[in-house]
Order: structure tokens, then C-alpha cells, then sequence
């Protein structure tokens, strides 16, 4: 019984490979290997949207909040969406949880006008078991991680995701 869930999920999987190949082979333009993807032509920006962007560059300033890269936007995006973040921070993403640290500590508030709480734990697993509990009380909560990390953490998300 359980090797025909494995067939179907196998199947299922070759299915959307298959899909997923035959898209990006039309979208090149027939699989010749010839035909490039082109890059997009470059827009004008209009005169009162080049003044606003002007003026938003200026008002940002040096030292003031703005994503400057994908984590810092990714980490912003957590904290505005949650109401609890629990973090391990020796990772690679521990820049990702020391923000969200500082602007709890800071007061900051998020999307729901409140301060999220941001919880440090002992490991991986640790994190991925507590986002776990956050979610099954309903609460919304986040957790930052990367490569191995995410594989530690395989077994709770597969249990989430179940419930």
C-alpha cells in the first residue's frame, strides 16, 4: 500500500518535471539552443515618478531604515507578518535574526500593530518545535534558517504541514 503512494508521488513528480520542461523549452523559443532569452527593453521612467524617487532617496538618507539587500527585506517581511519569531542565531541567517532582535528591542511595531516576540533557542530543531507550537495555538510565527538548518527541520514542517 505504501509503495503505491511512493509510485503516485513518483509519478506526480516526473509529471511537473515534464511540464515544467516543456514551458521553459517554448518560452526559449522551441529548444533550438539558438534562440535567447532576450533581455527586456528599457523603460523611461516618467518625470513625476523620477521626482518621487528622487525625493524618496533623499528623505532615506544615510542611517535610516531600507532594505539594502534581500535579507534585511526578508527579515522586515518576518517581523511585519508575525506575532512570534523564534531564531537560532549561529547560522548563516544570523543577520536575518539579529534585526528582528534589535527592532523588538527597539519597540518597533509590525503589521498588526504590535511588537512580535522574538525567542532565541537552543537549536535548530529547537526553532522549528516552537514555530510549531506558535502555529498550532494560532498564532502567525517565522524562523530563519539556511542549507542544513533547513533539513533539521524537515520533520516538524512535514508534521505542520499534516495538521
Amino acid at each position: 500500500m505504501e509503495s503505491q503512494g511512493s509510485l503516485r508521488a513518483g509519478v506526480a513528480g516526473l509529471a511537473a518535471g515534464v511540464a515544467a520542461a516543456w514551458t521553459l523549452k517554448e518560452f526559449i523559443g522551441g529548444g533550438s539552443g539558438q534562440d535567447k532569452l532576450k533581455a527586456p527593453k528599457k523603460r523611461q521612467v516618467e518625470p513625476q515618478h523620477a521626482e518621487a524617487l528622487k525625493a524618496a532617496r533623499q528623505e532615506a538618507g544615510e542611517g535610516k531604515f531600507g532594505p539594502d539587500d534581500g535579507a534585511t527585506a526578508s527579515a522586515w517581511v518576518g517581523y511585519q507578518c508575525t506575532d512570534c519569531q523564534c531564531i537560532f542565531p549561529i547560522t548563516p541567517s544570523t543577520l536575518m535574526a539579529e534585526m528582528a532582535d534589535t527592532w523588538m528591542a527597539g519597540k518597533i511595531t509590525n503589521a498588526f500593530d504590535q511588537v512580535p516576540k522574538v525567542q532565541q533557542l537552543q537549536s535548530e530543531a529547537g526553532a522549528a518545535g516552537a514555530v510549531h507550537g506558535v502555529l498550532s495555538t494560532g498564532g502567525l510565527a517565522t524562523t530563519y534558517t539556511a542549507s542544513q538548518g533547513l533539513l533539521l527541520m524537515l520533520p516538524n514542517m512535514v508534521k505542520i504541514a499534516g495538521e
